[in-house]
């Protein structure tokens, strides 16, 4: 388990999102090549067939911005030029594009709306591979540990806060729950950003923001060593502290559980290759 704090400002704003045509996908060309084959696998294995949202969402990925898969026709009033838009798949989870138009809309909301104009620093919180894989599928610890991941920050923050002899302050963040890493593993990780201060209530009844300084080696030890205490209570509630403790994802359906493990091991599921590492491009 690691937290690693990066500080950046919130200025300027989201950088347009340019939308690359799918057919000039690298993912694309995979999955339009080996996707049915994968299901013909997956449905012809012991554990049975891959649950029927997985198999929608990759099949839509495949229609994504295809004109011949429906479109609409977007005329100036003006200058009668007309333009096609191909539909989008809309997916939340899989597809570059609709996620990154969605990830544009969320940080410009953030910007003009929500974050104020102060200064903003990362805290990443990475966890071992065996609560990745059960943080993956079961929302319930998945919330438990952002929950103390945000209560041990915010600690951090107002302990410094009062060793600057400022009492009653507060502060905040917004947490992004990424579920992949670099090597697209299964790797459920969160990126919160802190607001790099506390605000204080003055004499008139406003608030006005105090910059603290950066967070010292003992400070980032401090907060992990506050999770990982705390991380225990969450192991026990949701019975994970024993290592043969039944896995309820592995009994419906277990063929997803098996790809669950194999991602965030980063080894194939099933196969000719089972239990392997995936070949890798020089």
């Amino acid at each position: 388990m690691s937290v690693r704090p990066l500080r950046g400002p919130v200025s300027g704003g989201p950088r347009r999102y340019r939308r690359r045509e799918p057919e000039r996908s690298a993912l694309f060309a995979v999955l339009q090549e080996h996707l049915e084959i994968f299901f013909a696998r997956t449905a012809a294995a012991d554990g049975g067939s891959l649950p029927q949202f997985i198999q929608r969402e990759l099949r839509a990925f495949l229609k994504c911005g295809i004109l011949a898969h429906g479109f609409c026709r977007v005329s100036c009033a003006n200058c009668r030029h007309e333009l096609l838009v191909a539909y989008s798949c809309k997916g939340r989870g899989f597809c570059p594009s609709c996620c990154g138009k969605r990830m544009t809309r969320i940080a410009e909301h953030l910007i003009e709306r929500v974050v104020p104009a102060v200064p903003v620093r990362q805290w990443v919180l990475t966890v071992p591979p065996r609560l990745r894989y059960r943080m993956a599928y079961d929302h319930a610890v998945c919330s438990d540990v952002l929950r103390l991941f945000a209560r041990a920050l915010r600690v951090s923050y107002l302990r410094r806060a009062r060793e600057r002899g400022l009492r009653d302050a507060q502060t905040g963040g917004i947490t992004f729950i990424q579920r992949f890493g670099s090597a697209l593993n299964l790797n459920v990780h969160f990126h919160t950003q802190m607001i790099d201060g506390v605000f204080v209530q003055v004499g008139d009844g406003s608030l006005q923001f105090q910059e603290l300084s950066s967070p010292s080696q003992d400070d980032v030890r401090d907060v992990l060593e506050e999770i990982t205490c705390r991380l225990q209570q969450v192991l026990r509630k949701h019975g994970l502290d024993e290592p043969d403790a039944v896995d309820p994802c592995a009994e419906q359906p277990p063929l997803l559980a098996a790809c669950y493990a194999g991602a965030v091991m980063q080894r194939a599921a099933f196969g000719p290759r089972e239990g392997k590492r995936p070949p890798r491009s020089p």
